[in-house]
């Protein structure tokens, strides 16, 4: 399998076709996934549909098949030498997909094992069986479908026990992963690691399989954001006004990376400047754009609200410092700059609290 299925997002629809050897890219609900043609294995085959093997039979009614040469495949999960179905499934009009394991039974099927979705518009290309953990047995990967909000939720299940079971990891316990998804093999293994690239202002977290469950190994993996951190570099020191929360947030990734990296120092230094950056008033603006429309008193809104983000923004600075001194076992400049940073936060409130209130428009 190729070590890199990568998920981007995108605003079009686009299908390219090509060789096993060539790369297959699909947007669906706004997600381009690309992905390497998997080449056909001796346990997986295409299956073939007919009078003798309708897997419509089995189905939920109303359910559906996409694709029935990819979304229905026999492989071989538990080892026994017999091939089982698997049917990846979903509704035409209702937030609802599944996927249907079937066990041969003489000339018929029962059924072995089956999970629903009520959250789900079906399955991204991503989906399918294979090894992709390299266990030496084909795993059920589960890329389905949510929304514009949440491009997607992730599973991995595996035959173990005597039962199928999921060996998702820790990601699963914050029920859905919304994002992309990359399968790289970053440690040259042969077994590729899934990298989770989140929203924006987080920074990915990469997952390792460590033979029973994928775990979060971010730090164990902390060279595969230097890229991201030379960017996040690039934005803090950009020599454009921006307002407080962007080059704070760009802030917070960097120190985590260099957290990551053991690079204290250098996430004290950046802290040391974004306080300076914050106080600069070339470097950093309002959120709103003050122009000649808008009256006194909502000048003096902006401007005070202003001075409330410079000093909120400060507040979370002093708390990754406090952060960084104390991953370097500097306990009492780590405690001082807690403190700081609660001091900061103290003023804001009191700030907002002399804010005037807010004048609603008369309800006609």
């Amino acid at each position: 399998m190729a070590n890199t299925i990568f998920l981007s997002k995108r605003l079009y629809f686009f299908f390219g076709f090509a060789t096993c050897t060539s790369v297959l890219i699909v947007t669906v609900l706004g997600v381009t996934l690309r992905k390497q043609t998997i080449p056909a294995q001796s346990n997986l085959q295409n299956v073939q549909t007919g009078a003798k093997n309708d897997p419509y039979r089995y189905l939920p009614d109303g359910a559906k098949i996409d694709n029935p040469e990819k979304d229905v495949v026999f492989a071989d999960l538990n080892g026994d030498g017999k091939q089982e179905e698997i049917i990846f499934y979903s509704f035409p009009h209702d937030p609802h997909a599944g996927i249907l394991v079937l066990k041969p039974n003489r000339v018929d099927y029962v059924k072995l094992w089956e999970v629903a979705y009520d959250d789900s518009w079906g399955f991204y290309d991503l989906s399918g069986v294979y090894d992709l953990n390299k266990s030496g047995r084909p795993q059920i990967i589960a890329y389905r479908r949510i929304g514009a909000s949440c491009p997607g939720v992730l599973e991995v299940y595996e035959f173990r026990s005597g039962k199928i079971a999921r060996i998702t990891g820790a990601w699963a316990e914050h029920d859905k992963l919304c994002g992309s998804i990359e399968f790289k093999d970053l440690d040259g293994d042969g077994r590729p690691e899934i990298i989770h690239k989140q929203s924006h202002g987080i920074n990915p977290d990469v997952y390792r399989w460590n033979g029973k469950q994928y775990f979060k190994s971010n730090r164990e993996f902390s060279e595969y954001y230097n890229d991201e951190l030379s960017e996040l570099i690039r934005y803090v020191y950009s020599p454009k006004g921006f307002p407080t929360n962007a080059r704070v947030t760009w802030c917070q990734q960097a120190v985590e990376i260099y957290l990551l990296q053991n690079r204290h120092a250098e996430a004290v230094a950046l802290c040391s400047n974004v306080l300076r950056i914050i106080d600069d008033p070339q470097l950093t603006k309002p959120n709103a754009i003050m122009t000649k429309d808008y009256t006194p008193e909502q000048l003096k809104s902006i401007t005070a609200w202003f001075e409330i983000d410079k000093t909120e923004g400060k507040a979370t600075i002093y708390h990754l410092l406090g952060d960084t001194y104390k991953a370097s076992a500097n306990t009492l400049q780590a405690q001082a700059d807690y403190q700081e940073e609660q001091k900061l936060r103290s003023q804001a409130e009191e700030m907002k609290s002399k804010l005037p209130p807010i004048k609603l428009a008369p309800v006609n």
